[in-house]
């Protein structure tokens, strides 16, 4: 159940920015499935699940350098200062993209990056030259914990990649073809990037080091769709360590999981990073958020692998 006002307001602890508040955690007690139509998430910061709970939120500004995607399932890099323009989905597209695709293969040493595409949120779409679209353009980010992959039940990894190879920008790409079929490894990596310095409802990741598989639930959604993982949380302490950056500026982009096919593999833990918008104090009368978020395909082939792929194909 959703309730209109949230049991305790946000607050900051100490200097530093770091903030208490809401997370919105699903209900523990729900099963390892949850159904479309049960336990609607809430759609706006004022909106709580009676299943959250306050969470310390750090602000990890100047220590940027400390989390690693491999590791952690995030990061966080810096953009050189300059002009993006982001009003229609071709410069987007032609422009944003490519810059995205080297940024991911330098941060991860992905061998071939697949644009999946973006989502832009602004308070009204009146600055977008596109203006077809109002749910794309005038979407509010989601305000409860979740992976946008199906990392709570991993089985479902590989009907992921399936979908994903038949998206427009992917599909029509022969050498895709041929680096699947080459790679030891594909993952979903997503950014995230204000178009604005943030004043209010900022972006927080979770370390997947500081919470467990059993803490993941499936939201099951329409067919052909794989699903996306929502997180619970323990009773008793706080156990998931919560991040964020405080003012952080369009020069700065959050990188992290959607999934990555080594989940499970022995040693390796940045498989996920579970994100979500919280509430800051004193943020009523601020600007609004605008962002936009975009989906990679990502694939590492060792050296001399596609070569040999290519020629046992000829």
């Amino acid at each position: 159940m959703v309730e209109p006002l949230p049991p305790t307001e946000p607050q900051w602890i100490g200097t530093n920015h770091d903030v208490w508040t809401h997370i919105n955690y699903f209900p523990r007690d729900i099963g390892g499935m949850i159904s479309a139509s049960a336990v609607p998430p809430p759609k706006r910061a004022d909106g709580r699940l009676h299943s959250g709970r306050m969470m310390t939120v750090t602000n990890i500004s100047g220590r940027e350098s400390d989390f690693q995607i491999d590791r952690n399932g995030f990061e966080i890099v810096a953009l050189p200062p300059m002009l993006r323009d982001m009003t229609t989905d071709a410069l987007i597209e032609s422009r944003f993209y490519p810059e995205l695709e080297s940024v991911i293969k330098s941060h991860t040493g992905a061998s071939s990056v697949f644009p999946l595409g973006h989502v832009l949120r602004r308070p009204t779409n009146e600055i977008f030259q596109e203006k077809k679209d109002t749910e794309r353009y005038n979407r509010y980010g989601a305000i409860f914990p979740h992976c946008d992959g199906p990392v709570a039940v991993p089985e479902r990894l590989q009907q992921l990649k399936e979908l994903a190879m038949q998206s427009p920008a992917v599909i029509k790409n022969d050498h895709a073809k041929t680096v699947d079929k080459a790679a030891s490894r594909w993952a979903m990596i997503q950014i995230w990037k204000p178009l604005n310095t943030v004043e209010c409802d900022p972006l927080a990741i979770c370390d997947v080091l500081s919470y467990q598989d059993s803490d993941w639930r499936l939201r099951l959604t329409p067919s052909p769709s794989t699903g996306y993982s929502v997180l619970t949380h323990p009773d008793g302490p706080e156990m998931h360590r919560w991040y964020y950056v405080h003012g952080m500026t369009p020069e700065q982009m959050f990188l992290f999981k959607g999934c990555d096919s080594r989940q499970g593999q022995p040693g390796f833990t940045g498989y996920a990073g579970a994100h979500t918008a919280i509430t800051v104090p004193d943020s009523n009368e601020k600007s609004f958020r605008e962002s936009i978020e975009a989906r990679f395909l990502c694939f590492w082939v060792e050296e001399g692998e596609e070569e040999a792929d290519q020629q046992s194909v000829r």
